[in-house]
């Protein structure tokens, strides 16, 4: 897993997109600075999916490649592309999206309907 997250664009990721009641997508990869461990997970109650550790890198990685993100990009764009990449319907209720670029930058969005 470290090998290819060298390879992506962040250093972490995290994408929260609420759809009503108990309708939730929620992926995330985050650094331990204190052992250097790497926690992933997807908690998909839109599929009844929840995997976590390498099941849920060996899911996201494909996505999280193809997602072109920037940080000066605008908070529509930016939520358009991760819905894009994660193939998640548009009509969210609520979202929150964090990342944090290879040179420690973050983006945090936040939208509500």
């Amino acid at each position: 897993m470290k090998g290819k997250l060298a390879d992506l664009k962040f250093k972490e990721f995290e994408l929260e997109v609420s759809y009503g009641k108990n309708k939730e997508y929620e992926a995330e990869i985050e650094r331990s600075k204190k052992n250097r461990t790497i926690k992933v997970k997807i908690e998909d109650e839109l599929n009844g999916l929840d995997v976590k550790g390498e099941e849920a890198f060996k899911l996201l990685y494909p996505r999280l490649r193809k997602l072109d993100i920037r940080r000066k990009m605008s908070k529509r764009q930016a939520i358009k592309k991760a819905l894009q990449a994660f193939e998640l319907p548009f009509g969210y209720k609520e979202i929150e999206l964090e990342i944090t670029f290879k040179n420690g930058k973050k983006l945090e969005i936040e939208d509500e309907k």
